[in-house]
């Protein structure tokens, strides 16, 4: 299969915090914590960069052991909807699913969309993986633009 896929970390409005790529036939969970590992968000009055986000809201092509492990080395708090196996019986205890984190995983969708209305993102004409990441980091910083110069909503 040919192609790329392109994965995000958000905030919770949102806003790009780590990028990454993959080609098309890679599967989610192997670009999962690589991508964790892309988030740099600089602290407001200097210091090292915070690296890790307090939670994390999946969908459930992320649910493996591998991912979930990983996110309990780094201490993130996940919430993961279980994948349905028909065939293999559960055994151990239910991972956790944290009802405030599931219900953000739409932001992620609109960030997808607010990419895709860039068109060099939409239509890849690059070559290589290096530009197309680049111009996802252009991308990334208009959307954050967007939101530093947008006026803010009238609180009464």
């Amino acid at each position: 299969m040919k192609g790329t896929k392109d994965h995000v970390v958000v905030e919770g409005g949102g806003l790009p915090l780590g990028l990454a790529i993959s080609g098309a036939e890679v599967h989610d969970q192997q670009v999962a914590l690589a991508t964790l590992d892309s988030i740099r968000v600089p602290r407001p009055h200097g210091g090292r960069p915070r690296r890790r986000p307090r939670g994390l809201a999946a969908d459930k092509g992320y649910d493996g052991q591998a991912v979930r492990q990983g996110l309990r080395q780094r201490r993130i708090r996940a919430s993961i909807p279980e994948r349905r196996y028909a065939h293999r019986r559960k055994r151990g205890r239910k991972p956790l699913s944290d009802v405030v984190l599931s219900g953000g995983r739409w932001v992620v969708e609109r960030s997808h969309a607010w990419f895709a209305s860039f068109r060099r993102l939409r239509v890849r004409d690059e070559k290589t993986s290096v530009m197309h990441q680049a111009f996802q980091t252009v991308a990334a910083m208009f959307m954050c633009l967007r939101r530093l110069l947008s006026p803010l909503p009238v609180t009464s």
